[in-house]
């Protein structure tokens, strides 16, 4: 089937407007329309769902790390997953059938957004921390006062104590935080690596009141690949404090992501060939279903 004279595929197909740029994990995840068109895989659904109900059990994972390629959906989730756990009556359909069945009832977290920098992570969340305190913040913490990792790590806790006595529970996830490993790297001090063993190790033993998520292209112990042997060991023990996930849909959610992505006008005779070249593309596949 040849398209017709002087026309392409562009013609006909068109990528709704919410599908034309990345997630903003910060703006988005208050935005109940860039929230309502997610799409919901099997993939997506059983990991927000694992996620939701570990971390109310006894020995449920607390901290976990998201790995995957750019532009895998990764940032996307993290919104979905914030419906989840943000909101009692959540925007998304299946956030709330989640809820129900990792039994939540009206259980939520308080959501504390961070996007990665080129900079120190300590002090990236602890200036995070404190605005989300608002005007008590600069109490907490004075920036004068910190000089030394068991000052972050003092002000780190005094900021989550304080936020954990107004709401209850937190979840704090950090998106793109492999520019913040970048950065540490390269950070004698190491300070950064600290922090972040500190944060996994009090998420582990609080009952769920802290929930720690990172979003990054690579495992921990990949970003100091270039730093040599004893930095790469020190980061893969910190990284064994996370549940690491795979982020990677199966081929067959990932073309009926791209099925919902594109809508199409086409002639008849190339409709009728495109329905049967789709139809052979479906033997192919597993036949599970694709979206939830």
């Amino acid at each position: 089937m040849e398209l017709m004279t002087n026309q392409t595929l562009s013609n006909y197909i068109e990528v709704p407007r919410r599908f034309h740029r990345s997630i903003n994990i910060v703006q988005d995840s208050n935005n109940e329309a860039a929230l309502s068109g997610y799409v919901v895989t099997p993939f997506t659904h059983e990991l927000a769902r694992t996620i939701a109900t570990a971390i109310l059990e006894p020995h449920g994972s607390r901290a976990w790390s998201i790995v995957g390629p750019f532009g895998a959906g990764k940032s996307a989730f993290g919104t979905f997953l914030l419906d989840v756990l943000s909101r009692e009556s959540p925007v998304i359909e299946q956030a709330s059938s989640i809820r129900s069945s990792a039994g939540l009832g009206p259980t939520t977290w308080k959501p504390i957004l961070l996007t990665g920098q080129r900079r120190s992570f300590g002090r990236a969340l602890i200036d995070k921390l404190r605005s989300s305190i608002e005007s008590n913040a600069a109490d907490a913490s004075e920036e004068a006062n910190i000089h030394h990792e068991d000052d972050i790590l003092a002000a780190v806790d005094g900021l989550l104590d304080e936020l954990i006595s107004r709401h209850q529970r937190v979840v704090l996830l950090i998106d793109e935080f492999g520019k913040f490993l970048e950065y540490s790297v390269l950070d004698s001090t190491k300070t950064d690596l600290f922090v972040l063993q500190h944060l996994a190790e009090r998420a582990a033993r609080s009952n769920g009141n802290l929930v720690l998520l990172t979003i990054q292209h690579s495992s921990f112990a990949s970003y100091a690949d270039t730093a040599g042997t004893i930095a790469t060991n020190e980061w893969r023990k910190i990284q064994g404090r996370f549940t690491d996930v795979p982020f990677y849909l199966p081929v067959e959610q990932m073309l009926a992501l791209m099925d919902q992505a594109l809508t199409h006008n086409f002639p008849f005779d190339l409709q009728r060939w495109y329905e049967d070249r789709l139809q052979v593309l479906r033997q192919c596949l597993p036949t599970s279903n694709a979206i939830v």
